[in-house]
């Protein structure tokens, strides 16, 4: 991996943390954000932790697909959380500069618990038919 490619990797880091730190800890916006961090870190202990996914396989390929995001972002934003009970719904946005263009991702996020989890194959699921539509 050359210097270039580290940098960009640091300078995304410390986006993601500073993008989402003004919500930290406080509910499931928490969970989106330390999602994030996770991901950023390549951390895939961390993220099967804050998933639901008794498939397995929709959390690896949520993966992949924010990890692009993040990748290809230059700013990363929440946006709207919006709660039903024990069911949140988080929106991110990610502003993409090669193409010009906003992308917006709708995480479900879930309480089945005491913590706050990404339900990952609805959230997957989401963003599938969000990608039809472009």
């Amino acid at each position: 991996m050359s210097r270039g490619t580290w940098l960009a990797a640091a300078v995304l880091v410390v986006l993601v943390l500073a993008v989402f730190f003004v919500s930290r800890d406080t509910g499931p916006e928490s969970t989106v954000r330390r999602y994030h961090q996770a991901l950023a870190n390549a951390d895939t202990t961390g993220t099967r932790a804050l998933q639901t996914d008794d498939s397995q396989l929709a959390g690896p390929l949520l993966d992949s697909n924010v990890r692009r995001l993040i990748v290809e972002s230059q700013e990363i934003q929440l946006g709207r959380v919006r709660r039903e009970g024990r069911t949140a719904y988080v929106d991110v946005v990610y502003r993409i500069p090669q193409s010009g263009s906003m992308m917006a991702v709708r995480y479900v996020v879930e309480k089945p618990g005491l913590r706050w989890r990404i339900d990952a194959p609805e959230t997957l699921s989401l963003l599938r038919r969000m990608l039809q539509f472009e």
